[in-house]
């Protein structure tokens, strides 16, 4: 192995990004937050609302405009942060970007969505 060489055991296969690499990365989020909102609860709404409180105190990583919007919709109805969570409008879009859910879905779910996204997003980009 030559100097600066990663060891194959530590490469990561990583595939060029397809065309529709974008809206396939916004289905993949739309479907994890549908199963956010299928388990929204009070630890789970409380434990967002302090990430975004964190976000606005600290003034970042998030722009505040985000973490308002995010405080905005977690002090709102439960069912109404339910139907934000899976609208697929371009507000929505750009939210889901900046999380205040990581870590709700458990890993083996997220991986399960992530590859049913993307197999579905590959069989229905070569039709």
């Amino acid at each position: 192995m030559q100097a600066g060489q990663i060891p194959s055991h530590r490469r990561r296969y990583r595939p060029a990004m397809a065309p529709d690499g974008h809206r396939t990365a916004e289905r993949r989020s739309l479907v994890l937050h549908a199963a956010v909102a299928a388990r929204l609860d009070d630890k789970t709404v409380a434990r967002a609302a302090g990430r975004v409180d964190g976000w606005l105190r600290d003034g970042g990583p998030v722009p505040p405009a985000v973490a308002s919007a995010w405080r905005a919709l977690l002090d709102g109805p439960r069912d109404a942060l339910a139907a934000a969570l899976v609208r697929d409008d371009e507000t929505m879009r750009d939210l889901r970007q900046n999380t205040p859910f990581a870590g709700v879905v458990a890993p083996a779910e997220r991986w399960r969505i992530i590859r049913e996204v993307r197999r579905c997003g590959t069989s229905s980009s070569s039709t």
